[in-house]
C-alpha cells in the first residue's frame, strides 16, 4: 500500500532539493519511490494564464477575472496531478512524494479582498480530493524563514529555474529585498493558517502533520524528513 507524502512550503524553502535527496535515500534502501510535481504541467498552466489574461484587457473587474482564471488554470492541472498520484498508487509505488499541491494554491492565490473566491478555491480542491479518493498520509511543511528563502531566490543570479530546487546552488545568506521578504512572510502566514484550518475542519484528507525547519543544513532537513516519512 502506497504512502502518499505531501511537501509544502514557500518558494526558496528547499522542498524540491529535499525531495530528490529523500527519493535517492529511500531507493538506496530498496523502497520504490515516485515524485509527483505540482503543478504537474507548469508550462501549460503558465501559457493558459497568459493567453486568457491578455484577453481581459479593458474588461470591468479585470483583477477579479484574472484571479478566477488563475484558480481554474491550476485546478485543471490538479486534476492531472491527482490522476498521476492515483496511477502511481495503482502501480504499487511504496512512497509517493508530492512536491506541492492544492495547499500551495490556497496559500499563494489567497486574496484578502475576495473571500468568495477563496472559498470557491478551497471547495474546488477539496472536491477534487474527494473525487479522486486521495488522502495524504503525511503532510510536511518545510518551515523556512522568509529572509533565508528570499536570499536563496535572489542568489540564483537570474538562472532559469527548472523546478528542481536550489539547495547547494546558492549561499544561505540574508536577503535585503524587503518587498520579496515581505511577500514570502505573508505567504508563510497563509500556509500555517490554511493548514491549521484544514487539519481541524477536514481531517479526513490528511494523516499526520510534520513541521520541519528549512533553515537548517540540507542533511539535517533530510534526516528529519526521512524519520517523519518512515515513522509508523
Amino acid at each position: 500500500m502506497s504512502k502518499i507524502v505531501l511537501f509544502e512550503g514557500i518558494d526558496g524553502s528547499g522542498k524540491t532539493s529535499l525531495i530528490k535527496k529523500l527519493k535517492e535515500k529511500l531507493e538506496a534502501e530498496e523502497h520504490s519511490t515516485s515524485i509527483i510535481c505540482g503543478p504537474l504541467n507548469k508550462e501549460n498552466v503558465e501559457n493558459n494564464i497568459k493567453i486568457h489574461d491578455e484577453s481581459f484587457v479593458g474588461t470591468p473587474a479585470r483583477d477579479k477575472i484574472k484571479k478566477i482564471n488563475e484558480i481554474l488554470s491550476f485546478s485543471l492541472d490538479r486534476i492531472d496531478q491527482l490522476g498521476a498520484i492515483k496511477q502511481k498508487e495503482g502501480e504499487g509505488s511504496e512512497f509517493i512524494l508530492v512536491d506541492r499541491s492544492f495547499i500551495s494554491a490556497l496559500a499563494y492565490q489567497f486574496s484578502e479582498q475576495e473571500d468568495d473566491l477563496n472559498n470557491v478555491n478551497r471547495i474546488i480542491n477539496l472536491s477534487l480530493l474527494e473525487g479522486f479518493d486521495i488522502k495524504f498520509d503525511l503532510l510536511i511543511l518545510i518551515d523556512t524563514s522568509p529572509s533565508v528563502a528570499a536570499g536563496r531566490i535572489k542568489n540564483r543570479d537570474g538562472r532559469p529555474g527548472d523546478g528542481c530546487g536550489i539547495y547547494g546552488e546558492v549561499p544561505l545568506k540574508k536577503d535585503k529585498n524587503n518587498a520579496l521578504e515581505s511577500s514570502l512572510e505573508s505567504i508563510s502566514i497563509n500556509y500555517k493558517r490554511i493548514i491549521s484550518e484544514l487539519m481541524t475542519s477536514y481531517p479526513g484528507y490528511f494523516g499526520k502533520y510534520s513541521l520541519i525547519n528549512g533553515d537548517s543544513d540540507l542533511e539535517l532537513v533530510l534526516r528529519s524528513a526521512y524519520e517523519a516519512v518512515l515513522r509508523r
